[in-house]
């Protein structure tokens, strides 16, 4: 799995994953199985998101919702393309990061992912709900409900589809 910083922004992107992937098929296909996978944060031009398809096996778009509003509505784009052009053997999930102050945008851009059938999973941002650490944010207690009903709902959801 690619993942860390955004690992597609490095301008040798295309080619390294091209040669990890043409490296396996040719010498290691037969060894061991090995499935390819990219967490980003979906500002990939279509060129590169065509090369993710091509050359992965899944997909997992982190959506910050404090991100600059052309930016998020690029990012968005990009997600819907992938799912459009998504192969019967390729996985997409988008993980919207819960920015507490852009709570409400966050539910809406799950609720509009999920009407288009595309896995969206809210993320509490931080270690752990009303967590000491810097980095966490404070929920209140209905967003924090708001969470619960969501993975519970979300539970039905999965388990109705695989029956």
């Amino acid at each position: 799995c690619l993942t860390g910083g955004e690992p597609t922004i490095n301008p040798d992107f295309i080619p390294f994953i091209k040669y990890l992937r043409e490296s396996y098929e040719e010498r290691f296909k037969d060894e061991f199985e090995c499935g390819f996978a990219i967490t980003t944060n979906g500002t990939m031009s279509e060129k590169v998101a065509q090369a993710l398809l091509e050359y992965f096996h899944f997909a997992t778009i982190s959506y910050h919702s404090e991100a600059d509003p052309k930016l998020k509505r690029k990012i968005l784009k990009r997600i819907e393309y992938m799912d459009k052009n998504k192969g019967p053997y390729f996985g997409l999930k988008v993980n919207v990061m819960f920015h507490a102050l852009y709570f409400d945008e966050c539910k809406d851009v799950c609720n509009y992912l999920l009407s288009k059938n595309i896995d969206a999973v809210p993320r509490i941002i931080g270690e752990e709900p009303n967590s000491r650490s810097e980095w966490a944010h404070s929920y209140t207690e209905e967003q924090l409900q708001w969470m619960k009903d969501f993975w519970k709902n979300d539970t039905n959801r999965v388990n109705r589809t695989k029956s």
